[in-house]
Parts: structure tokens; C-alpha cells; sequence
């Protein structure tokens, strides 16, 4: 829903910019979590059973 004196266009061009910071951020996510992966298996400290702390006992 349009708040008061936002065109359609406007609403248009920031739910364009937030979806662009959005897949970025996410981007940047998955980079660091797939460079920790392989820091983990470079360094031999990776845990090969998975799960949480908890869950491995």
C-alpha cells in the first residue's frame, strides 16, 4: 500500500533498491559461510558428524 504522497514510481524504485541490498547482503552471506567451510576443511578443524555443540555430545 502507497503511504500518503508516495507515487507509485517511488515505491517501485525503493523496493527495487531494498531487494538489490537484500540479494547482496545474502550474497555476502554465503561467501563468508562457504569460505569458513573451507578454512575449516584446509585446517582440519571441521567437524565431520555435523549438527550443534549439543547435538554431538
Amino acid at each position: 500500500m502507497l503511504q500518503d504522497g508516495e507515487s507509485l514510481s517511488n515505491f517501485v524504485k525503493q523496493a527495487i533498491r531494498n531487494d538489490i541490498t537484500r540479494r547482496s547482503s545474502l550474497r555476502e552471506f554465503v561467501a563468508r559461510g562457504l569460505a569458513s567451510r573451507e578454512e575449516a576443511k584446509q585446517s582440519g578443524d571441521s567437524d565431520r558428524a555435523g549438527g550443534t555443540p549439543s547435538a554431538r555430545g
